[in-house]
């Protein structure tokens, strides 16, 4: 059976999200409401007033009007009725384009001022000051005033803790068309009008529906991993963003499964990017596992794909063919730093450090006069020198009669010119002084350092990628294997 006695019954009790009902900031709850929708975005996440952040904002724009209910005031009246009454609206948000400046400023004079006519310019109010409501007289209409103005305030607020200092002085500008004030005996505060903000805001960062539309197709077609740090959810999230904005629009956009492709296989995870290449494959050939993927399924799979990666730690790993490279390289470095185009060894302390608190590569033997004055190490001639490692000496690739020579040369190619110090052939030069404690090591090669050595660099270095020892000494077995070949 009905219930006849509801004619009272207050609906705004019965709503899921608090801001969907009236809001008094003069009470606790209210308070709370209006300070948690006022807070804005992360102060090291506040944006600047251009169009390349066009899509972050109108994001973050929109997230906070459907969490915070701006609806009941960003929705503008653009046409009127006969009587001047509103006939229809659109959503500032969603359509900008299609709400001008007056359309907004009209509805904040109705807002502010209570001008009974809607059809009316604002620019035909006799000033910008606030009518005070007059509640006795008549509640329900001053009610509805009242709550369109706390959500004005509201998105006003959230507008400036949202945007970085040089954006809202840029707003500043415009600040007559947005500001209204109480009389002074009304106290004389100021209300910053939150819909003709966001619409100047708006102006600003989303140009007109072409040169848009175009700006929206090329962040699809320009997306990259690297640019999002190799997030793949990041840059597939860009992608969709930039493809919404494209169909707001009513245009269309026919390549979006070619430049997700092109995206995703910009990573440097070769197993991820094995993946895309099959799915690709697939696609195109229509046939395989992923023959009927849609775009958005392959968006979704690539992008779960990366997330499972990252939990296993596989995402940041790297891969056998970067690995074996970079052995080459380190090889290559140590060759041209080695003794048989002259350069000098660093210079190292007894700890075991270079200075700089990184762990030394060169061998212990070196550091301790334990094979007197010289001595033939992996085929290659060394001299104790004492003023190397903090003037306690070293084995080093020259005598100590030519440390000065070796010294001038370094610093002649550290001013760009040529080291020009030649390491004496001790086959051409009188052998040195016989000592007691000379040894000959087992020479293994006849040039560069050895391939322990090397081995022992590479893995210090490729510890940095995140491989494991075994991976690292695969790595560097191949590469070894490789050069052995030629």
């Amino acid at each position: 059976m009905a219930d006849d006695n509801n004619d009272d019954l207050d609906l705004s009790l019965y709503v899921i999200n608090p801001y969907q009902g009236e809001i008094f900031p003069g009470t606790k709850a209210g308070s709370q409401l209006y300070l948690n929708a006022t807070q804005g975005v992360d102060s090291e996440k506040r944006f600047e007033l251009k169009v390349a952040n066009a899509i972050e904002i109108i994001a973050a724009l929109k997230a906070a009007s459907q969490k915070f209910h701006w609806g009941p005031v960003i929705n503008i009246p653009t046409s009127y009725d006969s009587q001047g009454n509103p006939s229809s609206y659109v959503n500032l948000l969603n359509n900008p384009e299609n709400v001008s400046l007056d359309n907004v400023m009209v509805a904040a004079a109705c807002r502010w001022s209570q001008i009974e006519d809607w059809s009316a310019s604002k620019l035909n109010c006799p000033s910008t000051e606030i009518i005070k409501l007059d509640f006795k007289k008549d509640l329900k209409t001053s009610k509805t005033i009242f709550q369109q103005r706390v959500r004005s305030d509201m998105i006003s607020g959230f507008l400036r803790a949202s945007f970085t200092d040089d954006a809202l002085k840029s707003i500043d500008l415009h600040s007559t068309k947005f500001t209204w004030k109480q009389s002074v005996e009304d106290g004389g505060n100021e209300h910053l009008d939150g819909p003709t903000m966001l619409k100047l805001i708006l102006t600003k960062v989303n140009p007109s529906t072409m040169i848009g539309t175009d700006n929206y197709r090329k962040i699809i077609q320009n997306t990259r991993l690297p640019q999002h740090g190799y997030d793949v959810t990041a840059a597939m999230e860009s992608i969709e963003a930039a493809f919404k904005e494209i169909i707001r629009r009513n245009e269309t956009y026919d390549s979006k499964r070619l430049h997700v492709f092109d995206a995703l296989k910009s990573g440097k995870n070769s197993k991820f990017k094995a993946w895309v290449e099959r799915v690709e494959q697939d696609v195109c050939s229509g046939t395989g596992e992923y023959k009927n993927y849609s775009v958005d399924q392959i968006m979704q799979a690539a992008c779960k794909l990366h997330t499972d990666m990252v939990s296993a730690g596989e995402w940041d790993r790297l891969d056998p063919a970067q690995a074996q490279i970079i052995a080459l390289t380190t090889a290559l470095e140590q060759a041209r730093n080695s003794g048989n185009i002259g350069q000098p060894p660093p210079i190292h302390n007894r700890n075991g450090t270079n200075g700089g608190g990184r762990k030394s590569s060169v061998e212990e033997w070196r550091l301790t006069k334990t094979k007197g004055d010289s001595c033939v190490h992996d085929g290659k001639t060394y001299w104790w020198c004492p003023k190397h490692n903090n003037n306690a000496g070293m084995y080093v690739r020259h005598p100590p009669e030519d440390h000065d020579k070796m010294e001038a040369a370094r610093k002649n190619k550290q001013n760009g010119g040529s080291y020009n110090y030649v390491i004496p052939d001790p086959l051409k030069q009188k052998p040195p002084p016989p000592s007691a404690n000379a040894t000959t090591d087992t020479p293994n090669s006849n040039s560069g350092p050895s391939t322990l050595e090397l081995g022992k660099e590479l893995s210090q270095v490729l510890a940095t990628y995140g491989l494991s020892d075994t991976d690292a000494s695969s790595a560097w077995a191949q590469t070894v294997a490789r050069a052995s070949k030629k």
